[in-house]
């Protein structure tokens, strides 16, 4: 009786542990504590970045964690502040694509060009991201009026300069320019103040060198830079300021003037002309700049579709999309067969009053989205459940096998 009791208490209690128990993982490495456990249970935690709380709903319709694609009808769905959180699809594979649509709310233009032979697949160049079509290199200059767009025509950007900029000292109040010439053969002293400032050398491509300091890479104005030297009452001082990087300063010696600041002005001959600009300005206008080096710039204009020829042997220039409100959507796609590997994901439709949007969530993936403003973050992945104590792995020791594989800890 005692034996066939303790048989029938052994069962009772897997049935028990089975229906009822938890069994989860704790993730923690030597020295860090833990007091949350993740179990194998498809979750949505929705995380209120405001204050820190968030809510959790269990998937638990059968589709989910499945290998066949599933679209729901009555949508699961819970609420939080206001927000409503629907499942309407679900992947049991997935993975990101990238296009650009053209319904972003600020003003962001873009250009799908190509270019024959060098690139036939159109790209897309956004302002202020150059891009490689083959071997030429392609940037977008963007006009923001016509009188804009009528000094990017003639170039006045890409002029020749006599001086290679100007450094303006700010002190006690006090701004004043000096070209970088002036006070490169000599310390010029700021009128009315201690303080005397010295060009000790011009960098059109500033690069850190060797033990972290900063040289000069070459002769093209990729990153104009100067280092000056300030001489006050209370010592010497040496700066590095980049002219596209004005509120960033690389210092080096005593620091003797705190409260002086210098900001380089590269001219505007030092900016550097890719071999390809694109031109966009208002009214949809949009023009192609071909520079060489030692040659005067060609300038034409582009209308969608419409082949240009250009000066790299015989290739043409094509204008395949032009967007005035340009940004990249990453959707996701089903990947059949699944892989191994797989990514299931979720489409969640937000509503929050009378906005509605759709996104999708992959597993294991957190996403941010901004509601009428308020930030959130979802995630689509395992259940975390609290201890109610914290684990602490204090030490941690691992046997090896001549071979490397591990043989205990």
């Amino acid at each position: 009786m005692l034996t066939h009791g303790g048989l029938l208490l052994i069962m009772a209690g897997a049935v028990v542990t089975m229906k009822w128990g938890v069994d989860g993982q704790l993730s923690v490495f030597e020295g860090e504590t833990a007091g949350e456990i993740q179990v194998r249970q498809d979750m949505l935690t929705l995380l209120d970045r405001r204050d820190q709380s968030r809510a959790q709903f269990e998937l638990t319709d059968g589709a989910f964690g499945g290998f066949a694609s599933a679209d729901f009808a009555d949508a699961p769905s819970f609420d939080k502040n206001g927000l409503r959180v629907e499942v309407v699809r679900y992947l049991p594979d997935s993975a990101a694509t990238e296009r650009i649509v053209d319904d972003n709310p600020r003003f962001q233009p873009a250009v799908a060009i190509s270019l024959s032979q060098a690139s036939p697949e159109a790209m897309w160049i956004f302002g202020d991201e150059p891009a490689a079509l083959g071997p030429v290199t392609a940037a977008l200059r963007v006009a923001r009026d016509a009188a804009e767009m009528q000094r990017f025509l003639q170039d006045e950007q890409n002029a020749d300069s006599s001086s290679v900029g100007k450094i303006t000292v700010t002190y006690q109040g006090t701004a004043r320019e000096i070209a970088v010439e002036d006070c490169t053969a000599q310390a010029i002293k700021l009128d009315g103040a201690d303080l005397s400032v010295r060009v000790l050398r011009y960098m059109p491509h500033a690069t850190v060198g060797g033990e972290n300091g900063i040289v000069n890479a070459s002769n093209e104005p990729v990153n104009p830079a100067v280092e000056v030297e300030l001489i006050g009452a209370a010592g010497t001082e040496k700066r590095v300021c980049f002219a596209n990087f004005p509120d960033f300063q690389s210092m080096h010696g005593q620091e003797a003037a705190p409260d002086v600041k210098v900001v380089f002005h590269a001219s505007q001959g030092a900016k550097p002309a890719a071999p390809l600009e694109i031109i966009v300005g208002p009214e949809r206008t949009t023009f192609a700049r071909f520079n060489q080096p030692g040659l005067p710039s060609q300038t034409q204009a582009l209308a969608v579709g419409q082949p240009v020829a250009t000066p790299w042997g015989g290739q043409t220039l094509t204008l395949h999309q032009r967007f005035d409100h340009a940004r990249v959507d990453r959707p996701l796609e089903a990947v059949e067969p699944v892989r191994a590997t797989r990514i299931p994901a979720v489409l969640l439709r937000l509503t929050s009053g009378q906005n509605s949007s759709e996104m999708w969530v992959q597993r294991g993936i957190p996403r941010q989205v901004s509601v009428d403003g308020a930030p959130y973050q979802i995630l689509y992945g395992d259940r975390s459940v609290p201890l109610g104590f914290s684990v602490t792995l204090n030490d941690f020791k691992i046997r090896t096998i001549p071979a490397g594989m591990p043989r205990s800890f």
